[in-house]
C-alpha cells in the first residue's frame, strides 16, 4: 500500500499540516491589521489633520568639519534664526553654530554624527509667497 505524505509547499519543500496553515494565515492577518493605517485624511482640510504644506525647501549646510550636535526634531516647527545644530571639533571646543534661514518645518536631517564642510546637515521646508528658493542647491 503507498503511504500517505503530507502536503508540501513546492517553492521550499517544506511540509505542514492544516492547522500550521491556518496558524500562518491567522498570523499574516493580525500582522497586516496592526499595520493597517487607520488615518484617512480625504476630505479634509490639511489644518484639522496636522499637515504642514510647503512650497520650498532650504537646506543648512555645514561650514565645518566634526561632531553635529543637532537641537531640532523631525516635522518640528522653527522659526528664522533658531539655532538647530552645533558643530564641535574633536577637542570639544564649539567650531560652528547653525541657524535656519527661514521658518518652517524640519523636512529631514543628518544622522551621522560627523560631517565634512559641504554636507546638509537640516532639510527645512516652508512656505513662501514668492516661490523662490534663498539659495540654490546643488549636490
Amino acid at each position: 500500500m503507498h503511504q500517505r505524505l503530507p502536503r508540501s509547499c513546492a517553492n521550499c519543500r517544506a511540509t505542514s499540516s492544516k492547522q500550521d496553515r491556518k496558524r500562518r494565515a491567522a498570523d499574516v492577518k493580525e500582522r497586516s491589521r496592526r499595520t493597517t493605517v487607520e488615518t484617512v485624511v480625504s476630505g479634509r482640510p490639511a489644518a484639522t489633520v496636522g499637515i504642514f504644506v510647503g512650497n520650498s525647501a532650504h537646506a543648512i549646510l555645514t561650514t565645518h568639519g566634526g561632531f553635529v550636535e543637532l537641537l531640532v526634531k523631525l516635522n518640528e516647527k522653527v522659526t528664522a534664526g533658531q539655532k538647530v545644530a552645533i558643530q564641535r571639533n574633536t577637542f570639544g571646543e564649539v567650531v560652528a553654530e547653525y541657524t535656519s534661514g527661514v521658518a518652517g518645518e524640519v523636512a529631514g536631517y543628518r544622522t551621522d554624527a560627523t560631517a565634512e564642510p559641504g554636507i546638509p546637515l537640516v532639510m527645512m521646508l516652508y512656505q513662501s509667497a514668492a516661490r523662490e528658493n534663498p539659495e540654490d542647491y546643488s549636490e
